[in-house]
């Protein structure tokens, strides 16, 4: 009587192809089901934009928008800082990437552009707003990007 072990030794001494066949596929199998269940999220699990908006202006003028990311008039050589709060419903943390657009990239700064948040907590993240002295007077805007991926 055969044992398992030699039964599948025999059956890869008759057909080693198949069997060489067989192997590659269970170890691809294998590896896509780590994959899935140990990380690899091709996509963020919340993405948002907030308009970003700000005037280049002789005096100072505020702008109390709650929805977006705005800085009323700010006078050239001048700074203005703003913060955005971010919640986590998630039981799980979430790593936060913020990427600004490129109409506002030069004159956007933050302390914070990558940073985890754990489940249930809220992150602060202050922007400032660097106008040069020679930068044109009239009206600027542009988006900061947010993106939320589950940490691992």
């Amino acid at each position: 009587m055969k044992t398992a072990l030699a039964s599948v030794f025999d059956f890869y001494k008759k057909n080693r192809f198949a069997f060489s066949i067989f192997l590659f596929s269970l170890l691809l199998i294998l590896l896509s089901l780590g994959l899935l269940f140990l990380g690899g999220s091709e996509e963020p699990v919340q993405e948002f934009n907030l308009e970003v908006s700000f005037e280049v202006g002789d005096s100072l003028g505020f702008d109390v928008n709650k929805s977006a990311l705005s800085f009323g008039r700010v006078p050239p050589g001048s700074d203005s800082s703003r913060g955005v709060r971010i919640d986590s419903d998630y039981s799980f943390p979430v790593r936060v990437l913020i990427f600004a657009s490129e109409e506002v990239a030069s004159y956007l700064s933050t302390s914070q552009e990558s940073f985890v948040i754990e489940p249930g907590e809220s992150a602060g993240i202050p922007f400032v707003l660097s106008i040069p002295e020679d930068m044109a007077m009239g009206n600027y805007s542009g988006n900061v990007k947010f993106e939320l991926w589950r940490e691992r």
